[in-house]
């Protein structure tokens, strides 16, 4: 499991995530008869009686990685010591 820090967070295993899902879940619907859920575009909100639980999805845009050209010189990161 990797431990990066994010802003608010931190990565975790995909088991993990399955089980803080599933245990979201089963807490929203023991606590609701009948909770109402909205979908629009990339989020969802599920109403309960007390709270309202937002999920949006955004896609991350990456950089495309740059590529040596042929016959360019591989450069190396050095570490000095002090």
């Amino acid at each position: 499991m990797m431990k990066k820090k994010l802003n608010n967070g931190r990565r975790v295993s995909p088991e993990m995530l399955r089980s803080a899902l599933g245990d979201m879940v089963d807490a929203i619907c023991s606590s609701s008869e009948r909770p109402v859920m909205i979908m629009a575009g990339n989020t969802f909100e599920i109403h309960l009686e007390d709270a309202v639980v937002n999920i949006a999805f955004h896609e991350r845009k990456r950089r495309p990685r740059k590529r040596r050209k042929e016959g360019e010189p591989k450069i190396e990161k050095r570490v000095t010591q002090n």
